[in-house]
């Protein structure tokens, strides 16, 4: 809430206007969703609300991508895993805010389906 404070004291509306749909939608992402799995196609979608709040604070030293074969999007994972490890990632790995900062976010078949969370802060972790 403090950034969007900060965004409206600078006048910058469009921006106010940007994070506070996407933090509506990353609350009602949590809010209605009373099972503990969730479709991976959901998580994907808070995961990207959450790195598209972070632009907003880090503009173009963070940069991401998240690939992912349409054929896994009905899957199911316990929700926030996703979101989780590249919170983790932002927080802990970009800690030079003044170089630029990427994250990857994959999904490929391995005996099961495997996700990677890759950032140029630190080395891959995968679930």
């Amino acid at each position: 809430l403090n950034i969007i404070y900060n965004m409206a004291v600078l006048k910058e509306y469009e921006n106010v206007q940007k994070l506070s749909l996407y933090l509506a939608n990353h609350f009602k992402y949590i809010i209605k969703n009373t099972s503990q799995v969730v479709p991976l196609d959901d998580e994907l979608a808070n995961t990207k609300n959450y790195l598209e709040i972070n632009r907003l604070r880090f503009g173009d030293l963070l940069s991401y991508q998240i690939n992912v074969t349409p054929v896994y999007n009905s899957y199911t994972i316990p929700m926030l895993t996703i979101q989780t490890f590249v919170e983790n990632s932002v927080h802990h790995g970009f800690i030079e805010r003044s170089k630029p900062f990427q994250i990857a976010v994959e999904v490929h078949p391995w005996p099961q389906v495997l996700a990677r969370i890759i950032s140029t802060g630190f080395t891959a972790r995968t679930f």
